[in-house]
Order: structure tokens, then C-alpha cells, then sequence
């Protein structure tokens, strides 16, 4: 629970891509329904970890069904779409970055070790999610490079 508190964090990271910017302030609730929002996330992370196959499957087939309707013009007039590769794959990132701060700043701080071995599973809950092989790097080192550049030179 005291990683709940890191969502923000993540949230931030995630609006600050063009694209999803975009896509929020075109399709997203979370005006209207903060806290609706955050627990519908929080449970679907939920879910990805914990639950039965099944379960997993039906609901990372509606995440892109839903994701997939999600396209439209920025303000720049440039075409976005909620499944480009690069913004797809920046939404889960950043929640792997936001779990990896929160344990910092809220709970214990991890290893690299555990950093490693947290990267690893996230990268492999990414591709059941749709994150293409190679749209994030190999290891946690080369995750906070990509990081930073991303921050720098995208958001």
C-alpha cells in the first residue's frame, strides 16, 4: 500500500509523452473520476502480478481493445494512437520506475540485485501486455539511461 503513494510519480512520467497527453486529455476520466482511475490502475497491476491465466489474459486483451480506439490529432496536428510503440511502452516503464522509487522512498531500498530481477519480470509481464521486444532495454542500468533520455528529449 505505501507504494500507492509513488502513483503520482508515474502519472506524471506517463503525461509528460506527447502522445499520451494527448490521448488523456482527449479520452481520459480522471478529471471526473480520480480515484476511480488510480484503483481501476492499481488493480489491474494487480491482476498482471497475481491473478489466474485466464483472468490475465481476458483483461490484457480488453487493455488493448480499449487502447486501441485511442488515436486522434494533438494539438501540433500530428496523429497519435494510445498503441504507438514507444508511448505503449513508456506507460509501463514508468510504473516499474514508480514501484523501484517507491520502495526508496516509502518502504526499503532495493538492490541492484532486486532492481535486476524486478526489471526482468516487468520486461516479461510487458510483452504479455503487448510491449514489443527491444521498445524497452535489456537490463536496469539501460532502463535509467533510457529513462533519462526520455525525460530529457521527449517529455
Amino acid at each position: 500500500m505505501r507504494l500507492f503513494g509513488a502513483a503520482g510519480y508515474a502519472l506524471m512520467l506517463q503525461v509528460g509523452h506527447p502522445t499520451i497527453a494527448a490521448g488523456v486529455r482527449d479520452f481520459s476520466n480522471y478529471e471526473l473520476d480520480p480515484w476511480g482511475r488510480f484503483f481501476g490502475t492499481a488493480d489491474f497491476v494487480n491482476l498482471m502480478l497475481y491473478g489466474d491465466s485466464q483472468a490475465v489474459d481476458a483483461a490484457v486483451a480488453h487493455l488493448r481493445h480499449m487502447h486501441g480506439r485511442i488515436r486522434g490529432t494533438d494539438l501540433d496536428g500530428t496523429r497519435y494512437s494510445a498503441l504507438e510503440p514507444s508511448a505503449y511502452a513508456w506507460v509501463h516503464a514508468t510504473l516499474a520506475e514508480a514501484i523501484v522509487r517507491g520502495h526508496h522512498v516509502f518502504g526499503s531500498k532495493l538492490t541492484q540485485a532486486e532492481k535486476d530481477e524486478f526489471w526482468q519480470e516487468w520486461l516479461d509481464l510487458g510483452y504479455r501486455l503487448g510491449v514489443r521486444r527491444g521498445d524497452l532495454p535489456d537490463t536496469w542500468d539501460e532502463f535509467v539511461t533510457y529513462r533519462d533520455e526520455m525525460i530529457d528529449n521527449v517529455l
